[in-house]
């Protein structure tokens, strides 16, 4: 430590006054040569000076405690008339001599004066300050005490002492003890006796809060305004504690600012800030900005130790609050996108949850979906197909494995066999021939045998008659029926029957009829329903095929059609009786009679009898010319009629001419009726 001259003011003795200026040289940091400095005595003035006492006074001696204090300093002989000593015996190991002071005082240093020629008897003694009336030194027991001084014993002491003190205080205390042997070589050291042997206690310094020349006021800048008592430095701290002591006019190293209010940031290494605030070295991990007070990008937090969570690309969060402002990352949610989007999971939210029910997600640790899965999902994590389904989203339907846990959840391959009917590796095509949802539909009309598409049943190379449609399942027009077998009947011109059940929608051609249009029209028959029926019974229609009327015929008509008359009859409606015929039988437009008539009978329709004629002939004969003209005009009308009626008859009937026996000679109505039959 550094050295500093003691300029002491010593009183006048005996009324006289004298001036010391003592210049001492001190080792260890305790004994100084400090620079010369004008402190009152303490000791000296009422207001701080208390009682002192010691150890083991002198009996019926003078050498009081008091003496150390009294202001006498006597330079001749050795001074005891007016010092403190303890007694001088090889009972006492320990003493000490004390002053408490009435008020605190900022003391800085002791100036001792110890007796002329015994000063090496306090070699090893030892200093202490206390604040308790009641210390009693060395011991803490004995009240608070704070040793500020020992001294080395391999020194020796020289007759003015000086300690310094620097130390706010209220009573100051001086100790010897010989209980442990001490190494040293100065003269006039007694090893078995304890004592302290004071002639005059200069106690240096200033009431407490001042320091220095004239005891000046400590600066407010100090703690509590105590400061050091030689400079007024902030020994004891700074009124501001962000304040480096003892200048305190500059802010310790994690603050800035006039006040020193402001904290530093967080500078590379915990150095200084600037008086700006500015890290000059540089940064913390961690941290930027001149002040090295935000975080760096991607960091954020009080103490930037939180990483960002997984903002939108190109995009931080809030370096205070974390929040992405931009919004997330893919498979990432939540306001500081640190949190797996639903349906994701995983350390870096790459891993999907299976397909949970809709509406509810898997757990982010065991990835169970705990409200079960999707449809067509199966599985505690739901990531696999249920059984008879695969496909990345288990959508598409097995095929027709021969067991449904065969079929592959992924490919949809059936490991074994395909049921009945069904092909292919993953059995989902017809075998050949083939189709339809089951594949249980043959493709039963194709041309010459060849197959349809296993899946469409589109008959590749057309149908065989009579089928069509892409399918060959219809009936082409025309036909119908469940093997279309059946030809449509005479629908109407330009229009088809159903191609199932074979009606004639539109109706029927002229002359047929029914649903299907296959029948005559009442009145009509045969196989184009060109023929007119006979006359059947009246109310009754003839057979729509072979004419034939079922109930009879109407009066006068026969035949199995009833287009004849009966045996007996002729004209139109069969109405006119055959004459006297031979065999009864006429001809059934004309009524004559082919095969001649009866006897006594005569004419062409055998309706005149031989007497008639006589009696004509006499009765008659101026008529004869009248009668002859008659007849020419009756046979002239007969053979008009005739031939009328054979063109008719061709017209309206088949080329048999089923009515032929009526009109050649000699046939009668029997063997006419048989000709038809045949």
């Amino acid at each position: 430590m550094g050295m500093r001259v003691i300029k002491v003011r010593i009183p006048k003795i005996f009324g006289s006054r004298m001036e010391l200026h003592l210049l001492l040289t001190i080792g260890f940091g305790v004994l100084f040569l400090v620079p010369t400095h004008c402190f009152e005595n303490l000791a000296q003035n009422p207001k701080f000076r208390g009682l002192p006492s010691q150890s083991f006074p002198y009996p019926n001696s003078r050498a009081w405690a008091e003496n150390a204090v009294d202001g006498y300093l006597q330079t001749d002989g050795d001074g005891s008339a007016h010092c403190s000593l303890t007694e001088f015996s090889v009972d006492r190991k320990m003493a000490f001599w004390k002053i408490p002071l009435n008020v605190f005082a900022n003391v800085a240093y002791l100036q001792i004066h110890f007796r002329k020629f015994y000063q090496n008897r306090q070699v090893g003694f030892s200093a202490f300050t206390f604040n308790d009336s009641s210390f009693i030194p060395p011991y803490a027991n004995h009240g608070p005490g704070r040793n500020i001084f020992t001294h080395d014993a391999t020194t020796c002491i020289p007759l003015v002492f000086n300690v310094t003190v620097n130390k706010v205080t209220k009573g100051v205390a001086l100790y010897n003890s010989r209980m442990n042997e001490l190494r040293t070589t100065c003269i006039g050291y007694e090893p078995a006796v304890a004592t302290i042997e004071i002639c005059e206690m200069f106690i240096m310094g200033c009431a407490e809060k001042r320091y220095g020349e004239n005891c000046r006021s400590c600066d407010s800048k100090c703690l509590d305004s105590q400061c050091d008592a030689f400079d007024g430095s902030c020994i004891y701290g700074c009124h501001n504690s962000l304040m480096i002591p003892p200048e305190c006019d500059v802010c310790n190293g994690l603050f800035y600012g006039e006040n020193c209010n402001e904290p530093c940031g967080h500078c590379v290494n915990g150095s200084k800030c600037d008086t700006k605030g500015v890290c000059t070295k540089g940064c913390e991990h961690q941290w930027a900005g001149p002040l090295c007070d935000v975080c760096i990008d991607g960091i954020y937090g009080l103490n930037c130790a939180l990483q960002c969570g997984q903002c939108r690309n190109g995009t931080y969060c809030n370096k205070k609050t974390g929040i992405c402002p931009e919004g997330c990352q893919d498979h990432w949610s939540g306001d500081k996108c640190d949190e797996c989007a639903p349906g994701f999971l995983g350390p870096n939210c790459n891993e999907k949850c299976g397909s949970c029910k809709i509406g509810t997600t898997c757990n982010k640790v065991t990835k169970v979906c705990h409200s079960g899965c999707q449809e067509h999902w199966s599985g505690p994590f739901c990531d696999d197909c249920e059984a008879g389904y695969y496909g990345p989203n288990c959508l598409q339907q097995c095929g027709k494995c021969m067991k449904v846990e065969d079929c592959n959840s992924t490919s949809g391959i059936c490991a074994s066999d395909c049921q009945h009917g069904w092909s292919g590796d993953k059995c989902d095509e017809c075998v050949h021939g083939f189709y339809g949802t089951n594949c249980d539909e043959s493709c039963d009309h194709c041309e010459n045998g060849t197959h349809c598409n296993k899946t469409t049943k589109v008959c590749i190379s057309g149908c065989e008659e009579p089928w069509s449609g892409p399918l060959c399942d219809v009936c082409k027009d025309g036909f119908y029926g469940l093997n279309c077998s059946h030809e449509c009947g005479k629908c109407k011109l330009n229009t088809t029957c159903h191609n199932v059940t074979g009606v004639c929608q539109d109706g029927c051609q002229e002359k047929w009829n029914g649903s299907r249009c296959e029948e005559c029209v009442d009145g009509l028959y045969g196989k184009a329903c060109e023929i007119t029926c006979g006359l059947c019974k009246i109310g009754d229609s003839c057979d729509k095929e072979n004419g034939s009327c079922p109930s009879g015929c109407q009066t006068h008509f026969s035949g199995l059609r009833c287009d004849a008359c009966e045996i007996g009859y002729y004209g139109e409606n069969c109405t006119e009786r055959c004459g006297s015929c031979a065999g009864k039988v006429c001809n059934r437009l004309s009524g004559q009679c082919l095969g001649g008539c009866q006897n006594t009978f005569t004419g062409m329709k055998c309706d005149k009898s031989f007497e008639y004629l006589k009696v004509e002939t006499v009765s008659g004969s101026i008529s004869g010319v009248i009668v002859a003209a008659v007849i020419i005009v009756i046979a002239v009308v007969i053979f008009i009629a005739y031939t009328y009626f054979s063109r008719r008859r061709a017209e309206l009937y088949d080329p048999s001419r089923r009515y032929e026996e009526n009109t050649e000679p000699y046939t009668t109505p029997y063997h006419a009726e048989t000709r038809a039959v045949e």
